[in-house]
């Protein structure tokens, strides 16, 4: 059996949408994260999810496309903690390593 996604439009009637509230979102994402493409993947799956939403089920869409969003870069975030807490290869140099390595082309 095929499952199809329903689209689930916002009660407010404004027409706008969904893509009106991309802006606040991505602004959220990209404070938490730092980073334009991980902002963007973030803001996406928040959307992505709203597809999957039961029709009125949700009272606030936009209260809750923040939190999914916001509950989304922190999960990113801590994925990305893991990552590097397991790195075990090098680690590049530092200013000060650089310096005393007579590696000039490595400082800023």
């Amino acid at each position: 059996m095929i499952k199809t996604m329903k689209i689930v439009p916002f009660s407010n009637g404004d027409g706008a949408g969904l893509e009106r509230h991309r802006p606040r979102l991505f602004g959220i994402a990209f404070r938490m994260l730092g980073d334009v493409h991980d902002a963007e993947d973030v803001v996406q799956d928040a959307m992505l999810r709203w597809q999957n939403v039961e029709d009125g089920s949700v009272q606030e869409p936009e209260a809750w496309l923040v939190a999914v969003t916001t509950r989304l870069a922190i999960d990113r975030l801590r994925q990305a903690k893991t990552k590097r807490a397991l790195y075990t290869g090098p680690w590049p140099s530092t200013s000060s390593e650089a310096k005393a390595s007579g590696h000039e082309a490595l400082r800023h």
